[in-house]
Order: structure tokens, then sequence, then C-alpha cells
């Protein structure tokens, strides 16, 4: 397992969980948020993020957030009216925050990887044919998710499979972010088919 400290510029999250494995829109408006792209852009296009617990907090410290985050790859960047910046983020991995420090005009964390726990056998392929079954049957019943549904079986990871599928369900932020720190992905797939 890979246990060495990755520092990186930090983004709090209002209201969102990013998943590894995934793509996601961010939008970001605060100073602090967009010194801290920029430098990840001028670097190396790494940054770690994670929800904060209060969404009304303007400027959350160590305490403020959640401490499993995901470390995430800028993919592109859009400017947008009104000082705000749309980037689309590309999840890596699982991280655990572990270090908390304010910069000159960002701030940066120090995080470890988080490896998933996961065993290949048929009880553990069965819950993943469990999981897209509840999953194809849940979009057959809201209509016109096709592609969603193209998504989710082509993907053959089971862990991803999970995160995706949680991705799309109605959870509220708590619920998205338990499923981030679930490590264990029979655990996680069990999770997925009883929210289905």
């Amino acid at each position: 397992m890979d246990n060495s400290i990755l520092t990186l510029p930090f983004v709090p999250l209002r209201g969102i969980v990013v998943f590894p494995k995934l793509l996601s829109n961010i939008d970001i408006g605060r100073e602090k948020s967009l010194a801290a792209v920029d430098y990840a852009m001028e670097h190396d296009r790494l940054m770690i993020v994670s929800a904060q617990l209060d969404e009304d907090e303007e400027n959350p410290g160590f305490d403020g957030i959640y401490q499993v985050g995901t470390l995430v790859r800028i993919q592109q960047l859009l400017r947008l009216p009104g000082g705000i910046v749309r980037i689309l983020a590309d999840g890596i991995s699982r991280v655990e925050i572990r270090g908390y420090s304010d910069k000159e005009n960002y701030t940066e964390v120090a995080a470890v990887k988080i490896q998933e726990v996961y065993a290949e056998s048929n009880e553990n392929e069965a819950l993943r044919r469990l999981m897209l079954h509840r999953f194809t049957d849940w979009l057959d019943n809201l209509k016109g998710n096709d592609e969603l549904k193209e998504k989710a079986e082509a993907i053959q990871d089971a862990g991803t499979l999970a995160d995706f599928i949680a991705a799309q369900l109605p959870l509220r932020l708590v619920a998205r972010q338990q499923m981030l720190e679930i490590y264990d992905v029979s655990q996680r797939m069990r999770r997925v088919c009883g929210l289905l």
C-alpha cells in the first residue's frame, strides 16, 4: 500500500461529493478556491476536494470539512461570467486528509491515498450483477435513461460501478459522503443494493 503523503492545493465543496474514476463538473467562486485551482493548473493539474460540513461556512477550516475526500485531476477549465470557474474534475482516488495549512492565498492539505478492499469471488460478482440489475430496473421506472444504463453496463470494476450508481441516486450529501467513506467494495455494493 502506498502511504506516501500528497501535499496539494485544496478546494472545499458545497453540497457535492466527488467520486473516484468519475467526471464531475465543479463550479468554483471563492477566492481561495480559485487560487488553489490556478496553482493546480500551473503545476500538475492535481488537487484535493472534500465536502464541507456546513454549506453556509464561507471559509471552513480543518474541522469544517470531511476528512475523506478525493484526489482529482483538472481535465478542463472554463471561465464563466461573474468570476466563476467551472472545472471538469476527473476523480483519481479516495484520500484521507491528515493535515491542513493556509498558504498565502490558498489552502493546501496533506493526504494519503486510500486503497480499496476487494476480493474477486463468485459472491462479489453475483452482488455486482444484482446491483446493476436493480439500477437498470430503477432507471426503467424513470423512463428515458438509456445513456446511463449503457454507461453502467460498460463498467466492469465493481467499486467504480457502485460509485457511479451512488452518484446517480437522489441522495443527501451525508449519504453520498458515507458511500465515499466505505473502502470495502463488497460493503459498498451491499449499501447501494439496499438504497435501490
